[in-house]
């Protein structure tokens, strides 16, 4: 994997819910999202074979993001960059098995109205 360290020019919050099993009185999921860490990562779109899966199911809104390996992220989680959103849609992928880069595969999250 040839990732260079000037490639992470984006900061990141990666952000967990701390409420992921409760739910209210009306059995809505309920969200206080918690910050985990904040990291640098690049930022990219899907591409070839990737890109073309996600599009069958209009994933236009994916976005990969690399960053130094770390333990502890996890499907569901979230990624905060400036205005954005995404929701980290699997548990990310050690890219070269060597843990020095991981993947994370993200959808954005529109606001209500957006």
């Amino acid at each position: 994997m040839n990732i260079n360290v000037g490639d992470l020019i984006h900061k990141i919050l990666i952000q967990y819910n701390a409420t992921a099993d409760q739910t209210d009185d009306n059995g809505s999921p309920l969200e206080d999202w918690q910050s985990l860490m904040t990291v640098y990562a690049k930022r990219s779109g899907l591409k070839g074979k990737l890109f073309y899966q996600a599009a069958a199911v209009q994933a236009e809104s994916d976005v990969l993001f690399t960053i130094r390996y770390c333990e502890g992220i996890k499907a569901g989680m979230r990624i905060v960059e400036g205005s954005e959103t995404f929701e980290v849609k699997v548990p990310p992928i050690d890219l070269d098995g060597r843990r020095m880069w991981l993947e994370i595969h993200t959808w954005q999250v529109l606001q209500n109205g957006g």
